[in-house]
């Protein structure tokens, strides 16, 4: 029996340019937690008690170089910066310096902000603190760290060879987006661009969208998963780009973790039987990418009957330009060739992926014929997609839905 109140209830769906749609109709709908603490309190616990990891205060030594890399996606990034350094601080006061290395690709304004936020407290270990923007196609910031199984030399970000003690932050969704290649390591993020392009190739390949007929070269994950042998930190996005949990240990705990902790999940028999899923990616469009949207895609496709409908509606506003703009003139091919360059090659090869499973649909800002010319479909008014919902049979509204790539799914509901 429909849940007639909820069927009648009206959503505000943000799609870009500051303009909300009002839905109404949907048979169910799904939603992230609430932060039970503030990410003040939950990064102190967790860094007072890390997972198969001594304490800050242990593991700190004076004259220490903190590099903190910050991955794409963070959640609240400021929220976790902030009082992170105070930890630091406090647990090693005589530290030499705290470097935060941000990735080229995550050096939005929403990294900015992150900057400026911490930048603009009042302390007087301020003069510690440098921020570095990644540059993949600058040898001078860059230091040699191995070979991979081909001989190819592997350049990571030089703050984060350099350092003492080095301490990523990642997203949940993000340690899920690459799957089991993915979690704290340094690629694809803060390796050259070289190394970058082979990484994405093998992800590429492994995911079965593009010919063999073009071999990748070997993942460089083993000499990257080496280089982080410490500390590492998972925050856990919340309803409405909140926090809603943080953790912190050895990678292997984190992992087991990750696996084991009920992080925010979808209903999966709710998912497969509906025919329509509409999934709001909440941001601004400085935060909002098109790797985000493609992960979101992947990772909802693969749990949704064939032939259902996706709609992604987010704040993006740019259209695909450049290489994953190449990259996706291939989405009608059953198999097209796997590609010299990798440069967003994830991104394309999640979209691929996805469309191969159902068919896709975005409501944002982005130019439409220029969606349309790559083979992406277009959801542009509040009447349009109200008429889906309207004849769908079991429409499903996921909020928050980056949240939503948890690293599992759950089999009830």
């Amino acid at each position: 029996m429909e849940n007639q109140e909820l069927k009648s209830k009206s959503w505000e769906l943000p799609v870009g340019d500051g303009v909300h749609w009002q839905l109404s109709g949907f048979a169910e709908h799904w939603a992230p937690p609430e932060a039970t603490s503030s990410p003040e309190t939950l990064l102190h616990e967790v860094v007072a008690s890390p997972l198969g990891y001594p304490p800050l205060y242990e593991a700190l030594v004076p004259g220490d170089r903190v590099a903190i890399a910050l991955h794409p996606g963070v959640p609240s990034a400021s929220e976790v910066i902030r009082p992170l350094i105070d930890r630091l601080l406090a647990a090693q006061p005589d530290l030499e310096s705290i470097t935060v290395v941000t990735s080229t690709s995550d050096m939005t304004l929403a990294a900015l902000n992150t900057q400026q936020q911490v930048e603009d407290q009042e302390s007087p270990s301020k003069s510690l603190i440098r921020w570095i923007v990644h540059r993949p196609n600058d040898p001078p910031t860059m230091a040699y760290l191995a070979a991979d199984e081909e001989a190819e030399p592997i350049y990571v970000q030089r703050d984060l060879v350099d350092a003492d003690f080095l301490l990523p932050i990642q997203s949940a969704a993000s340690c899920r987006g690459w799957g089991a290649m993915a979690p704290f390591s340094m690629a694809p993020d803060f390796v050259d661009s070289a190394t970058a392009r082979r990484w994405e190739q093998q992800w590429a390949k492994r995911s079965g969208v593009f010919a063999s007929t073009s071999k990748a070269s070997a993942t460089p994950d083993t000499a990257l998963h080496s280089l982080v042998q410490g500390l590492s930190i998972v925050v856990v996005e919340g309803r409405d780009e909140t926090i809603a949990a943080i953790q912190a240990g050895e990678a292997r705990s984190m992992l087991q973790w990750l696996e084991q902790e009920e992080l925010p999940q979808l209903p999966a028999k709710t998912l497969h039987a509906s025919d329509l899923v509409v999934a709001s990616l909440v941001g601004n469009s400085d935060r909002c990418t098109w790797t985000q949207v493609a992960r979101v895609a992947l990772h909802l496709a693969t749990q949704m009957a064939r032939d259902s409908l996706l709609i992604v509606a987010s704040s993006l506003d740019q259209s695909p330009r450049g290489h994953l703009r190449t990259l996706l003139h291939g989405m009608g091919k059953e198999s097209p060739p796997l590609p010299d360059s990798g440069h967003e090659l994830f991104a394309a090869t999640a979209l691929m992926a996805a469309r191969k499973r159902c068919r896709i649909a975005f409501a944002c800002a982005a130019n439409r014929s220029s969606l349309e010319s790559i083979g992406l479909g277009v959801i542009d008014s509040q009447s349009q997609l109200q008429s889906l919902i309207d004849r769908s049979k079991h429409p499903f509204l996921i909020h928050s839905a980056l949240a939503a790539c948890s690293p599992t799914v759950t089999e009830s509901h």
